[in-house]
Protein backbone atom coordinates (compact mmCIF):
# COMPACT_ATOMS: atom_id res chain seq x y z
CA UNK A 1 0.00 0.00 0.00
CA UNK A 2 1.59 3.10 -0.87
CA UNK A 3 0.22 6.89 0.49
CA UNK A 4 1.07 10.03 1.02
CA UNK A 5 -0.26 13.25 2.79
CA UNK A 6 -0.03 16.08 0.37
CA UNK A 7 0.21 19.68 2.00
CA UNK A 8 -3.31 20.25 2.57
CA UNK A 9 -3.38 17.33 4.67
CA UNK A 10 -5.15 14.97 2.15
CA UNK A 11 -4.25 11.41 2.16
CA UNK A 12 -3.45 9.99 -1.74
CA UNK A 13 -3.72 6.30 -1.99
CA UNK A 14 -2.96 3.95 -4.66
CA UNK A 15 -6.14 2.08 -4.14
CA UNK A 16 -5.21 -0.86 -6.27
CA UNK A 17 -3.87 -2.61 -3.11
CA UNK A 18 -6.68 -4.71 -1.28
CA UNK A 19 -7.42 -2.80 1.82
CA UNK A 20 -5.38 0.00 0.67
CA UNK A 21 -8.12 2.94 1.39
CA UNK A 22 -9.04 1.74 5.29
CA UNK A 23 -5.07 1.20 5.58
CA UNK A 24 -5.03 4.87 4.96
CA UNK A 25 -7.55 6.23 6.94
CA UNK A 26 -6.59 4.90 10.42
CA UNK A 27 -2.75 5.39 9.50
CA UNK A 28 -3.56 8.80 8.94
CA UNK A 29 -5.71 9.04 12.15
CA UNK A 30 -9.12 10.45 10.16
CA UNK A 31 -10.27 7.16 11.64
CA UNK A 32 -9.63 5.66 15.19
CA UNK A 33 -11.97 2.61 15.06
CA UNK A 34 -11.41 -0.68 13.54
CA UNK A 35 -12.48 -0.05 10.11
CA UNK A 36 -14.72 -3.27 8.52
CA UNK A 37 -14.62 -1.98 4.83
CA UNK A 38 -13.66 1.32 2.96
CA UNK A 39 -14.39 2.26 -0.39
CA UNK A 40 -15.15 5.24 -2.79
CA UNK A 41 -18.43 6.35 -4.75
CA UNK A 42 -20.11 9.22 -6.50
CA UNK A 43 -23.31 10.43 -6.38
CA UNK A 44 -25.51 9.35 -9.58
CA UNK A 45 -26.11 6.59 -11.87
CA UNK A 46 -24.45 4.28 -14.59
CA UNK A 47 -25.78 5.71 -17.63
CA UNK A 48 -24.87 5.39 -21.34
CA UNK A 49 -21.60 7.05 -22.79
CA UNK A 50 -24.25 9.68 -23.61
CA UNK A 51 -25.96 10.34 -20.56
CA UNK A 52 -22.71 10.30 -18.51
CA UNK A 53 -22.07 14.47 -19.68
CA UNK A 54 -25.90 14.98 -18.08
CA UNK A 55 -24.77 13.39 -15.07
CA UNK A 56 -21.20 15.05 -14.73
CA UNK A 57 -23.17 18.66 -14.76
CA UNK A 58 -26.26 17.77 -13.07
CA UNK A 59 -26.16 18.83 -9.03
CA UNK A 60 -25.91 16.56 -6.43
CA UNK A 61 -28.31 13.89 -5.82
CA UNK A 62 -28.37 14.66 -1.91
CA UNK A 63 -26.43 17.33 0.41
CA UNK A 64 -25.92 14.79 2.83
CA UNK A 65 -22.99 13.68 0.90
CA UNK A 66 -20.35 15.23 -1.43
CA UNK A 67 -20.43 14.18 -5.24
CA UNK A 68 -17.50 11.93 -4.80
CA UNK A 69 -16.92 10.57 -1.72
CA UNK A 70 -15.12 8.14 0.24
CA UNK A 71 -17.49 5.94 3.07
CA UNK A 72 -15.28 4.16 5.66
CA UNK A 73 -17.71 1.46 7.92
CA UNK A 74 -16.56 0.79 11.89
CA UNK A 75 -18.29 -1.36 13.97
CA UNK A 76 -21.03 1.90 15.09
CA UNK A 77 -21.03 3.87 12.70
CA UNK A 78 -20.12 5.22 9.10
CA UNK A 79 -17.82 8.22 8.44
CA UNK A 80 -18.10 10.36 4.89
CA UNK A 81 -14.68 11.81 3.79
CA UNK A 82 -14.70 14.31 0.33
CA UNK A 83 -12.70 12.60 -2.11
CA UNK A 84 -11.22 13.51 -5.58
CA UNK A 85 -9.31 10.66 -7.27
CA UNK A 86 -7.29 10.43 -10.87
CA UNK A 87 -4.52 9.38 -12.69
CA UNK A 88 -0.62 10.73 -11.27
CA UNK A 89 1.43 13.10 -13.72
CA UNK A 90 2.15 11.31 -16.98
CA UNK A 91 -0.88 9.23 -16.72
CA UNK A 92 0.38 6.67 -14.03
CA UNK A 93 -1.95 4.99 -11.46
CA UNK A 94 -5.08 5.98 -10.23
CA UNK A 95 -4.36 8.26 -6.91
CA UNK A 96 -7.57 8.59 -4.50
CA UNK A 97 -7.26 11.66 -2.40
CA UNK A 98 -9.00 11.67 0.76
CA UNK A 99 -9.61 15.13 2.49
CA UNK A 100 -8.63 15.55 5.90
CA UNK A 101 -12.09 16.71 7.57
CA UNK A 102 -15.11 14.59 8.07
CA UNK A 103 -17.83 15.52 5.69
CA UNK A 104 -20.83 13.74 7.48
CA UNK A 105 -21.30 11.16 10.53
CA UNK A 106 -24.35 8.65 10.53
CA UNK A 107 -24.92 5.87 12.64
CA UNK A 108 -24.12 2.23 11.30
CA UNK A 109 -27.38 1.25 11.88
CA UNK A 110 -29.26 3.50 9.83
CA UNK A 111 -26.61 2.77 6.42
CA UNK A 112 -27.26 0.69 3.82
CA UNK A 113 -26.94 0.08 -0.06
CA UNK A 114 -29.46 -2.19 -2.22
CA UNK A 115 -30.10 -3.04 -6.13
CA UNK A 116 -26.58 -4.44 -6.40
CA UNK A 117 -27.40 -6.71 -9.43
CA UNK A 118 -24.11 -7.96 -9.17
CA UNK A 119 -23.93 -7.74 -5.79
CA UNK A 120 -19.89 -6.57 -4.90
CA UNK A 121 -18.85 -6.44 -8.31
CA UNK A 122 -22.22 -4.18 -8.92
CA UNK A 123 -20.96 -0.70 -10.43
CA UNK A 124 -24.26 1.17 -9.32
CA UNK A 125 -27.03 0.98 -6.27
CA UNK A 126 -29.04 2.94 -3.94
CA UNK A 127 -27.42 4.23 -0.73
CA UNK A 128 -29.79 4.26 2.17
CA UNK A 129 -29.03 6.83 4.78
CA UNK A 130 -32.10 6.86 7.45
CA UNK A 131 -35.30 7.49 4.89
CA UNK A 132 -32.94 8.96 1.91
CA UNK A 133 -32.11 7.01 -0.72
CA UNK A 134 -29.33 7.78 -3.00
CA UNK A 135 -28.14 6.42 -6.06
CA UNK A 136 -24.64 5.86 -6.55
CA UNK A 137 -22.15 4.50 -9.06
CA UNK A 138 -18.67 3.44 -8.53
CA UNK A 139 -15.97 5.79 -9.07
CA UNK A 140 -14.11 3.54 -11.03
CA UNK A 141 -16.52 1.23 -13.27
CA UNK A 142 -13.72 -1.32 -13.87
CA UNK A 143 -13.90 -2.77 -10.30
CA UNK A 144 -11.23 -1.92 -7.13
CA UNK A 145 -11.10 -4.47 -4.34
CA UNK A 146 -11.23 -1.66 -1.77
CA UNK A 147 -15.12 -0.62 -3.02
CA UNK A 148 -15.87 -4.26 -3.74
CA UNK A 149 -15.38 -4.94 -0.06
CA UNK A 150 -17.58 -1.84 0.86
CA UNK A 151 -20.47 -3.14 -1.07
CA UNK A 152 -19.95 -6.54 0.44
CA UNK A 153 -20.54 -4.89 4.35
CA UNK A 154 -23.48 -2.63 3.23
CA UNK A 155 -25.33 -4.46 0.87
CA UNK A 156 -25.20 -7.22 3.71
CA UNK A 157 -23.02 -9.75 2.25
CA UNK A 158 -20.44 -8.86 4.50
Amino acid sequence: MRRRADRAGVATVFSETPGAVKFALVDSGRVEAPVLAAGQLRQGSATAAGAAMVELVRPRRTKLLPRHFVLAVTEVEVIAFRATGGSTEGGGAYALRIAAEVAARFPRSQVRITDLSDGDQSKSGTLHIGAEAIPVVRALLNGERNTDELLAVLGGDG
